[in-house]
């Protein structure tokens, strides 16, 4: 006789959580974290089907935590937060891209974790933010094209915090200020658009090996360590 297949249904978290395999969640099968909680996702992927609505749900007020996962076809407007809620990318997560997006939240990293953008574009909107948060936390973004930077839209929290940048084109729309942690240029990093450039973090960053930094005409860069 034949097993009929598991009842896909909507997955609720009210503490902390494994995922075992491979999951593909899809308006039929969403994601709702009804109390704070870590899914870790023990380097499994959570394929994010095309939608036109949110599939990733966080309650009021609930911090979300997802560590040592794969998120694939990741998009920010398939992420509710209701007020006051938080979803943080912790230690061993990788997102990826498929098409351009535009983040109008802030993306928090903690530990070690990478952004693959897949060559799309990523616009930061007005309240658009990456920050990389917690002491010690290393952000890896590659194959990216961002526009709308300006401020300190990409920012460390600590000093002992870096992000790298691989096969990065970055258009600013406005002067853009680094004040903390370090950057490290891995591959051909290319600062494009208006305004200015401005490194006033006290730490030492790096173009390594065989990397290459590309500044445009119209942008300038001004090192100004406070």
């Amino acid at each position: 006789y034949a097993l009929a297949p598991p009842p896909i249904a909507d997955i609720h978290f009210i503490g902390d959580g494994l995922l075992e395999t491979f999951l593909s969640i899809q308006p039929q099968q969403r994601i709702f974290f009804d109390e704070s909680a870590t899914l870790d996702g023990q380097t499994n992927v959570l394929y994010i089907s095309n939608a036109l609505q949110p599939l990733i749900f966080v309650d009021s007020n609930k911090t979300a935590h997802l560590t040592n996962i794969v998120l694939q076809n990741v998009s920010p407007d398939f992420i509710k937060l209701w007020d006051g809620a938080s979803l943080l990318f912790d230690d061993a997560t990788k997102i990826d891209f498929a098409k351009n997006e535009e983040l109008n939240t802030t993306w928090t990293c903690n530990g070690a974790v990478v952004i693959n953008g897949h060559n799309h574009i990523l616009n930061l909107g007005e309240i658009g933010n990456i920050v990389v948060k917690a002491p010690g936390s290393s952000l890896l973004i590659e194959n990216v094209i961002f526009t709308g930077v300006s401020g300190n839209k990409i920012r460390c929290f600590d000093n002992s915090s870096t992000v790298s940048f691989k096969n990065v084109t970055w258009h600013q729309d406005a002067t853009y200020g680094f004040t903390t942690g370090r950057f490290d240029v891995l591959g051909t990093v290319e600062l494009a658009g208006a305004g200015t450039f401005v490194y006033q973090s006290n730490r030492q960053s790096k173009v390594t090996a065989g990397a290459t930094l590309i500044l445009e005409h119209g942008l300038t860069f001004s090192y100004a360590p406070i």
